[in-house]
């Protein structure tokens, strides 16, 4: 009878340990449940900060822009900041054709009917604008471009500028972003110019007594 009843203590023994481990088990789980439930509640919560910081530091902004006022068609310097990816540059409210030099640098064209008001650059992560305005300058009898042919060529390809006023103005020099070229005045509203050695992407720029005149679209410098 002692035997027995060790027997029926030890299984009772068993039983009341297998039961205890079992609410372990079961307190653990529940444990581990709402520490991978709060980790997710976290990284949800800081998941968007994160991306909104991102977002802040990435912002265009722009410093400042060279020349103040100027007629359409002349090449316009605006220096800033998280410029680079630019989407869109705008006078007032005319979208104007740009190039993207350096992330903190971009040269566009003033476009028609620019009028008087901001300059401002859209990137994907928003839109910058000046603080000053910027006025559109009527060209009056100074030189003017009106269109470029071809659009693109190599160095030493002749290039034909068609727009008003280059004889009675007295031109004095012919640019391909920036570099002189050779030229030669056949009309008051026609040059002919040959593309330099050194000449890159951009506009042209012709420079008269009385002004100067940049193309509203750019000259592509093909290698």
């Amino acid at each position: 009878m002692a035997g027995l009843t060790w027997i029926v203590n030890k299984v009772f023994d068993k039983t009341d340990s297998i039961l205890r481990l079992r609410s372990i088990l079961i307190m653990t789980r529940k444990i581990f449940a709402a520490a991978i439930s709060t980790l997710a509640i976290t990284l949800a919560f800081l998941g968007p900060i994160s991306n909104t910081a991102n977002a802040q530091n990435n912002l265009p902004v722009i410093f400042n822009f060279t020349p103040l006022n100027a007629p359409p068609g002349t090449l316009i310097s605006i220096s800033g900041r998280n410029l680079g990816g630019a989407v869109s540059v705008r006078f007032n409210s005319a979208n104007a054709q740009f190039r993207v030099i350096t992330s903190d640098f971009i040269q566009a064209i003033v476009p028609v009917n620019a009028g008087t008001g901001p300059i401002s650059v859209t990137t994907p992560f928003g839109t910058a604008r000046s603080g000053a305005f910027f006025t559109s300058a009527q060209q009056g009898g100074g030189v003017e471009i009106f269109f470029t042919s071809p659009a693109a060529g190599r160095v030493g390809t002749q290039v034909s500028i068609t727009g008003r006023n280059f004889a009675t103005t007295g031109t004095r020099a012919v640019l391909f972003n920036g570099v002189r070229a050779r030229f030669f005045v056949v009309s008051s509203d026609r040059i002919i110019a040959l593309v330099p050695q050194g000449a890159t992407t951009g506009p042209i720029r012709v420079e008269g007594a009385t002004g100067i005149a940049t193309s509203r679209g750019f000259f592509n410098v093909v290698r």
